[in-house]
């Protein structure tokens, strides 16, 4: 994707993370879409925790996690894009007047289901896998989805250790990649993880340069 000229910008493009090591990549990747794009963070971790303690995102926590998006808007947003799979489905039910909310997988999954009906789900959080399927479904019929957990390579991020986190989301995917028409990372974390596949004839897709492609794009920048 090439750069956008900054000319037409409206407003601000404000991130809701629930990691704060979310912020400095996505803060990257929008400078390099569109240099010099003005941009805002949120970081919520404990409503992941919260995800993660209940095995998944029920629709009292949806529904609270649709109204701390709605409330973390700020005057002169125009865009707010959630960047956890986990908790995509409060950012569908959030609404405000005036801002789109943006979950940032969605893009991904529109190009997942355009490349065939075998799809490879993989996350290192059990959490995510259900909300991605449901995406997935959602955006596209007669699927053959699998899932792919990865134990154990989450420690590596939260430690830190990015490389160690990807090369072990890259390993485990190897042994698994060629049955399949595309694999979706289900965590925007996992995007490193992508260019450890490039030999593979199988696109391996990321949401954060799609998800962030989508929302410049909605906020009124040319190319």
């Amino acid at each position: 994707m090439g750069p956008f000229s900054l000319v037409q910008t409206r407003g601000m493009l404000a991130f809701f993370h629930t990691t704060t090591a979310n912020a400095i990549p996505f803060e990257a990747i929008a400078q390099e879409i569109c240099p010099g794009i003005a941009t805002r963070h949120v970081v919520r971790e404990d409503l992941l925790d919260r995800a993660r303690e209940a095995g998944g995102v029920n629709d009292a926590l949806v529904a609270e996690i649709a109204a701390a998006i709605e409330g973390s808007i700020e005057a002169g947003d125009s865009i707010m894009l959630c960047t956890c799979s986990t908790i995509g489905g409060g950012a569908d039910l959030a609404k405000h007047p005036q801002v789109s909310i943006l979950r940032v997988d969605r893009p991904m999954a529109q190009v997942a289901v355009g490349l065939g009906r075998r799809i490879l789900v993989a996350a290192c959080l059990e959490s995510t896998i259900a909300p991605t399927e449901a995406l997935l479904k959602a955006e596209g019929e007669g699927l053959d989805i699998e899932t792919l957990l990865i134990e154990g390579a989450w420690s590596h991020w939260i430690a830190g250790a990015p490389d160690a986190y990807w090369t072990a989301i890259a390993g485990k995917i190897a042994e698994r990649i060629e049955d399949f028409d595309a694999v979706v990372l289900a965590q925007a974390s996992m995007a490193g993880a992508a260019a450890l596949l490039g030999a593979y004839s199988t696109p391996v897709l990321s949401s954060p340069r799609l998800g962030i492609g989508a929302a410049i794009k909605r906020m009124g920048v040319s190319r």
